[in-house]
């Protein structure tokens, strides 16, 4: 059974966080600089989550079907993306053994995934927040995840 029950409830959560990111002081000139533009697709539900970063226009996201053209793509289940927010999947391990899948210069993405270990605590704290249970079964290890740092 999947974590969430619609696309909207896709953006409510991971959307939300990416979110977060680009309004971040620190973060957004970082992701302006790697002047790229990342697309996010998931599965199950469908979602899509797109992010136009480019120096002197600042970061964009858009969620659903986009005229933008991204130079990376990663695709996914929804559930394993809320297991990375949620710290217990590795994605360098979850693309290696092939739970993700990306495509362009996703060496730029690997970067900045300890930047993003604040985040990943926000989102944690925002689901345990919330009264469902179900979103922290992967903290409970009702899925088979990959934990951080394994790799």
């Amino acid at each position: 059974m999947a974590y969430f029950a619609s696309e909207q409830d896709v953006y409510d959560h991971i959307g939300r966080s990416v979110l977060e990111i680009t309004r971040d002081a620190e973060l957004a000139p970082r992701l302006a600089a790697m002047d790229s533009g990342l697309q996010s697709r998931y599965r199950d539900p469908a979602a899509t989550v797109t992010v136009s970063a480019r120096p002197g226009a600042g970061v964009t996201v858009e969620f659903g079907s986009t005229a933008t053209v991204p130079e990376i793509v990663f695709e996914a289940e929804a559930d394993r993306a809320h297991e990375f927010w949620l710290g217990v999947l590795d994605l360098t391990v979850a693309l290696a053994l092939d739970q993700s899948r990306a495509s362009g210069p996703v060496h730029r993405i690997l970067e900045l995934v300890p930047v993003l270990e604040p985040f990943r605590a926000r989102y944690r704290a925002r689901v345990e927040a919330e009264g469902r249970p179900e979103l922290l079964a992967p903290l409970r290890g009702a899925v088979a995840a990959v934990p951080v740092g394994s790799a």
